[in-house]
């Protein structure tokens, strides 16, 4: 069976977090359960918005960045969460829902060594 991609216009990508996201506050607040179905395709766009889409033309299916939030860049970097917060477009810092900011692992890693590097600590 062959696989097949699909790619999501960004915008309609976003207008779908939005409206799962307001689904699941409201089921929330109105006590009532939310399938693990929806919370699951909550996550998957979530991440999908954060790390962008990932083609499969002819190329091997591998794992998304892992993405971490903004204590564990300030311990990767050896900077404050504040200066995180200051240089997050350099480390390609996104916020997905709107609320909390994360950022690729690899991006603030290969950030780090770039950093090691420029000071001539390698």
């Amino acid at each position: 069976m062959m696989a097949m991609s699909l790619e999501i216009p960004e915008y309609l990508l976003g207008g779908m977090l939005y409206g799962l996201g307001h689904f699941i506050r409201e089921r929330n607040l109105a006590g009532r359960g939310v399938p693990g179905e929806v919370r699951a395709a909550h996550r998957w766009l979530t991440t999908m918005s954060a790390i962008g889409h990932q083609s499969a033309c002819g190329a091997e299916e591998s794992e998304p960045d892992e993405l971490i939030g903004v204590a564990e860049a300030a311990l990767l970097l050896g900077y404050s969460e504040r200066h995180v917060r200051r240089i997050q477009a350099d480390l390609d810092g996104v916020r997905p829902n709107g609320r909390h900011l994360v950022f690729r692992r690899r991006s603030v890693i290969e950030y780090a060594d770039a950093r090691k590097e420029h000071r001539g600590v390698a």
